[in-house]
């Protein structure tokens, strides 16, 4: 409420006390009737005269208020900030808005609104007050649930951080042992003819890059997470990702005779997108098929497009999801059984990190199979551009 209105709401309210008799009367009605809790005070902090609502607000009956020190009932709190503000209305400025909390006959403290308008000529303040108690406990409330959800943030920043340096030395140490064994393999493997030795060192390499790329999907993970993984956009043409994760999985493909084929539609146009990203979830669908299917199966890589979306499908003769597991596909760390884990290993990361690189790229992926043993199909849909 504005000054001007707030000055004129009292200036009624004092001419309610000096009319004639009959007006004077229905006027006394109002003021005996008002919902809000009135008041006349005078300059010596004293109440003049009060209405029922102050009753019905604080219990005190109006022998018990009128001709008492307003400061008697004011919480020890507010006392100081009180005077104050008597003191701004002894020199005719209105109050607009105030707070201060007056104690209950029951002991407790209502906390009180306050509009007064300051007429020094006759040294009376005209007050009009509302009982603010319950928005002041859901003020209360509302900053104490703000201050938990703060602890609780920032409890987990720092449990990300403390994860987050917990991976990086994890993967330090875990890399550490790699990068010899990675090495030594590929020199050797370029120092000998002898084919059973050429096929061992083939296999302790094929086996450290695979324990790499665990490592770098658990970060992947942790970054996906916490929202830090950033894309590096560009033209895209799917075509080239796509043989560039074929070339990684052909001689894990060779060891189990696995027939991989390719059917890609050359009208395809570029996406947006990634290319290292985009390339991880071609490789993971293409290491998924490899990895479950059987010695001498078939892997198919198809790319084509529907109107303003290109797919890529990933089919393969390996031995597919149960029905009731296909829901779960691509959630983390989900395998169908531990008989899964023992027999193929891996820490079911793969197709959920390749749903969210797709969901990061607007794009969609989903799973279908026949049951088991009998292979699956996985398509992702990403938009081209225009």
């Amino acid at each position: 409420m504005h000054s001007e209105e707030t000055v004129d709401r009292a200036a009624q309210f004092k001419e309610q006390t000096t009319q004639p008799r009959e007006v004077k009367t229905e006027h006394d009605r109002f003021f005996a009737l008002s919902l809000d809790m009135l008041a006349i005070a005078n300059f010596e902090g004293c109440f003049l005269k009060i209405n029922p609502a102050w009753t019905a607000t604080l219990g005190w009956t109006e022998t018990e208020l009128v001709n008492k020190p307003y400061l008697d009932f004011v919480h020890p709190d507010d006392v100081e900030a009180t005077i104050a503000e008597a003191q701004r209305l002894s020199e005719g400025h209105p109050t607009i808005k105030f707070e201060n909390r007056y104690r209950h006959k029951d002991g407790s403290y209502r906390w009180l609104s306050w509009k007064v308008a300051s007429f020094p000529q006759t040294q009376h303040l005209y007050a009009i007050a509302h009982d603010i108690t319950e928005d002041k406990q859901i003020e209360v409330q509302r900053e104490e649930l703000l201050q938990q959800e703060k602890a609780a943030r920032e409890a987990a920043e720092n449990a990300n951080r403390i994860k987050d340096e917990f991976l990086a030395v994890l993967s330090h140490e875990l890399r550490t042992p790699l990068n010899p064994i990675l090495g030594w393999s590929k020199l050797l493997q370029r120092s000998t003819t002898d084919p059973n030795l050429l096929r061992g060192l083939e296999t302790i390499e094929r086996n450290a890059k695979l324990q790499a790329q665990l490592i770098d999907d658990l970060l992947d993970v942790s970054r996906i997470l916490r929202g830090k993984l950033v894309l590096h956009q560009s033209a895209v043409a799917l075509s080239a990702v796509i043989r560039s994760a074929l070339e990684t999985v052909e001689l894990a493909a060779q060891v189990k005779s696995i027939n991989l084929t390719t059917n890609l539609d050359p009208t395809v146009g570029n996406v947006l997108g990634d290319p290292g990203r985009l390339q991880q979830i071609v490789w993971n669908l293409l290491s998924n098929a490899v990895k479950f299917t059987p010695d001498g199966g078939k892997v198919e890589v198809r790319l084509g497009k529907a109107g303003s979306t290109a797919f890529l499908q990933v089919n393969d003769t390996g031995k597919g999801i149960a029905p009731d597991f296909v829901p779960f596909v691509f959630e983390s760390f989900r395998q169908e059984d531990n008989a899964t884990t023992r027999n193929f290993g891996g820490l079911g990361l793969g197709l959920a990190i390749a749903r969210q690189l797709v969901e990061l790229h607007g794009g969609t992926i989903k799973v279908e199979s026949l049951g088991e043993g009998k292979g699956a199909t996985f398509t992702v849909m990403l938009p081209l551009m225009d």
